[in-house]
């Protein structure tokens, strides 16, 4: 019945690439892909290159080669190769193409100086070194002998996916499964070479590269789903180099190159939306839970790597991050310096190279009073800290507060952050420790008029929409109001 039912589905006129792909994509068992291959020999509604192609595409999704699934693959490869050059009734020989795209360097790392084979003879050279290998005793050994059979199925399906015009939808698909077979062994073991870490990261850098040229919004919702995920795992790579020094092994992937790879794929991604509230939406994925924290590590990479960078390079991806920090948080959404600052506050590195991001963010338009779901601006979360008078905290502070933050803001409970000086001012006080001064003149602090006519419009629930007050003003009321605390928007009462 399923020999039957596969065989129907190749009488229908479907692109035979997207048919293949769409059989194989949820990692099948042995047997139902040599049922497909099976058919595939056997159809009378295929043509001789179509065979060919599905084929080597069938052989290309075998995933675990150490197991019987190798036999299928090497199966397939052959019989496509008879079909190429030992055609029957005097047809023409069909020889490989080769690929001849473009190579970056994230896929020169990738498939390194592999070639995909292309005659009998070196097919059979391929078999009789990975049997060869397959069962040594040393890891680096059996690891190695695996990156090359799936180099040649990415190599397989990355010739067929150029040369058919169907997109990257298996491409990048084959990619991801690559770079996570067994990931945690290459990125976390130590005993492993620095090379076969390589591959991995510039297999997701790579992963994005594919978007080029090509309109996502033709994208399969599990092909947007593994670039997503992709430039998280790329994204935060990316952060955890630049807190490397120089010489690391490995370093040499924190460059221009990847980070412009990086910014170049949001920037395609955010042409679809219209909205930046849903772009922001769209990231949040198991590797980050906002839009906001890949900015901010990739604004955290572009300051890290700022003396590498000539004027050029470093204005144009400027240009690029202020175009997201100005305007793709709504209200009410975490913020790259909401983010920033819950990174500083839990950091792994030296504070100060947090402060130069930090800084960065300011410059680059980050507003100081944007509120996150909770109605809380950068510096509720930064004063809320036991210690915000300490050496390391107060030069974040300042560095906020200089940038136009309001202290009299009220968060969602009503909070403003001069109470929560405050509160902590009694902490430090109770415990023998002594205030900094800074903190203690900014309780004593004579605030902008304007701040006070919000307070009091806000207090006594005076009307302040429509056309009472200028937009701008509308805003800045707003801004000094605590959801839920009072309906600003209700008469007050008499």
């Amino acid at each position: 019945m399923s020999l039957i039912a596969v065989d129907q589905l190749f009488h229908h006129q479907i692109p035979i690439t997207e048919l293949i792909y769409h059989l194989t994509k949820q990692l099948p068992s042995t047997n139902l892909l040599l049922i497909i291959s099976t058919v595939v020999l056997k159809s009378t509604s295929l043509t001789r290159p179509d065979k060919i192609t599905a084929l080597e595409l069938i052989g290309a999704s075998v995933r675990n080669f150490f197991e019987g699934d190798r036999l299928l693959m090497f199966k397939c490869w052959r019989e496509a190769m008879k079909l190429r050059y030992f055609p029957s009734d005097g047809e023409p020989l069909l020889p490989k193409t080769p690929y001849e795209g473009v190579t970056s360097a994230a896929s020169s790392v990738v498939f390194g100086s592999a070639e995909e084979v292309m005659t009998m003879e070196e097919l059979d050279l391929l078999e009789e070194d990975f049997e060869r290998n397959k069962a040594n005793r040393d890891l680096e050994v059996r690891l190695r002998c695996n990156v090359r059979m799936q180099r040649q199925c990415l190599l397989v399906i990355r010739r067929i996916s150029s040369q058919t015009n169907y997109g990257p939808s298996f491409y990048i698909q084959r990619l991801y499964e690559f770079c996570t077979w067994k990931m945690e062994d290459y990125v976390n073991e130590i005993d492993l070479s620095t090379e076969l870490k390589r591959i991995v990261i510039n297999t997701f850098l790579l992963i994005l590269e594919q978007l080029t040229g090509f309109d996502p919004q033709l994208l399969p919702c599990q092909s947007f789903n593994v670039f997503m995920k992709s430039l998280g795992f790329a994204s935060r790579y990316l952060a955890l180099l630049a807190k490397k020094p120089p010489g690391y092994p490995g370093r040499e992937d924190l460059s221009h190159a990847n980070l412009l790879a990086a910014t170049k794929f949001i920037a395609t991604i955010a042409k679809c939306f219209p909205n930046p509230a849903l772009m922001s939406l769209s990231f949040i994925n198991d590797d980050y839970d906002s839009f906001a924290e890949i900015i901010w590590d990739l604004v955290f990479v572009m300051e890290s790597m700022s003396p590498y960078l000539n004027n050029e390079d470093k204005q144009h991806l400027e240009k690029y991050y202020s175009n997201y920090i100005r305007n793709y948080f709504s209200d009410r959404t975490t913020s790259v310096l909401h983010a920033g600052v819950q990174v500083f506050l839990d950091r792994d590195f030296p504070y100060t190279e947090y402060l130069k991001t930090i800084k960065l963010t300011i410059k680059l338009g980050a507003d100081p009073n944007a509120i996150d779901e909770k109605g809380r601006t950068p510096l509720h979360i930064l004063a809320g800290i036991e210690r915000i008078d300490s050496d390391e905290y107060m030069p974040v502070f300042q560095a906020i507060v200089a940038a136009g933050a309001h202290l009299d803001m009220a968060e969602d409970n009503g909070d403003t952050v001069l109470d929560i000086v405050k509160r902590n001012g009694k902490i430090y006080k109770d415990k023998g420790v002594a205030a900094e001064a800074y903190f203690s003149s900014l309780i004593n602090t004579v605030f902008k008029l304007s701040c006070y006519c919000a307070r009091v419009i806000r207090r006594h629930r005076i009307p302040f929409d429509e056309d009472r007050l200028p937009l701008h003003l509308q805003e800045l009321v707003s801004c000094h109001s605590a959801k839920g605390l009072i309906n600003l928007h209700q008469p007050r009462d008499n």
